[in-house]
């Protein structure tokens, strides 16, 4: 998907800022909370070197429907 904005870098800090700017120009749903949670529970689960606060408690059924609605509002935006 180009819509005007290059590639970005492959470190998480630049696919967040990607995110952001996809949400801000394009109306696409925020999800830069979302990634940046998924990459902290993938670092703690893979490396255990990050914190998790203790009331982090992904739902399984939270993300599914919040990558849905993203899913969802791209196919929209880039039509049929």
């Amino acid at each position: 998907m180009h819509l005007g904005l290059p590639r970005p870098k492959s470190t998480h800090p630049a696919k967040l800022q990607q995110a952001r700017q996809l949400a801000a120009s394009h109306g696409l749903p925020v999800v830069d909370g979302l990634l940046a949670e998924l990459n902290d529970r993938r670092k703690f689960e893979a490396y255990g070197d990050s914190e998790l606060a203790e009331d982090d408690d992904l739902d399984a059924e939270d993300v599914a429907n919040e990558v849905r609605d993203y899913f969802e509002a791209v196919e929209a935006m880039l039509g049929p």
